[in-house]
């Protein structure tokens, strides 16, 4: 048994190296069969794969039982779909945890822009929206990102890879830049950039700036050598795509109460 192999047969869009695949599923329980493999982090399941040829004979679900198994003997009472490495139900396989009494949410995606063929427009905001890195106090830059989503503040630990767009010289628009990402992007010589927790203080919405923004931070990773942006976690598909970026990989978080297998 291969579970790098397993895993590039089910995701085959996604070009990982051994190297990634290995740095990204550990720290993990392994649950393996001849014909499919399982992880699992705590109470979540990151990835269930089966080989192409042994799929619909009853695999996964075995798989499924013996993940759960092992969340119940850590404790937990629930089970989770998703990690850091894959964040939910990717692709198709949403049915399968439907049916074995998964309550699935919203459908985000995993999102690329190949940063080679990408040029900046010519910038149609007023002259006073200017873009930048963010260069002021830190507790007002948590206060601002806490208006947008509380859950994002715990990311700005500090303030150097923070690219924000402003108004008049007033906080506008924020975002974490990252120049040299691991993750399920991730391929062999390729310098990997990431654009994450994007967000517009409400009375700057709607004037583009968040969107511009987000194209200057791409430019800005371009500069710095990186070959791909990488968007991660989002929702607003269409809103990323007119700059170019493309989905690569679907998923739906989800979870389910446990119960002991008798």
């Amino acid at each position: 048994m291969n579970d790098y192999e397993i895993f590039s047969l089910s995701f085959p869009q996604l070009k990982l190296t051994k190297k990634a695949f290995n740095n990204l599923s550990a720290p993990s329980a392994a649950f393996g069969v001849p014909e499919g493999v399982a992880y699992v982090n705590d109470n979540r399941i990151l990835f269930i794969g089966v080989y192409p040829q042994y799929r619909r004979q009853g695999i996964g679900s075995r798989l499924l039982k013996q993940c759960e198994e092992h969340i119940l003997s850590c404790g937990y009472d629930k089970a989770i779909l998703g990690g850091e490495f894959l964040f939910g139900a990717a692709g198709d396989s949403r049915a399968f945890f439907e049916k074995r009494g998964y309550k699935i949410s919203s459908r985000f995606v995993e999102m690329e822009r190949v940063l080679k063929s990408f040029r900046l427009s010519e910038n149609t905001l007023p002259p006073e929206i200017s873009f930048g890195f963010y260069n002021g106090r830190l507790s007002e830059l948590k206060s601002a990102v806490g208006t947008v989503d509380e859950e994002w503040v715990q990311y700005f630990t500090h303030t150097d890879n923070v690219f924000c767009g402003y108004s008049d010289g007033k906080l506008a628009s924020f975002c974490i830049i990252g120049y040299d990402e691991e993750c399920i992007i991730s391929r062999r010589s390729n310098k990997i950039g990431s654009v994450g927790c994007v967000g517009t203080l409400p009375e700057f919405r709607r004037r583009g700036i968040g969107l511009r923004m987000v194209a200057e931070a791409m430019n800005e990773l371009k500069s710095q050598g990186c070959h791909r942006a990488f968007i991660h976690y989002t929702h607003l598909e269409n809103w990323y795509a007119k700059l170019g970026c493309t989905t690569v990989l679907e998923f739906y978080p989800g979870e389910k109460a446990l119960r002991r297998y008798k």
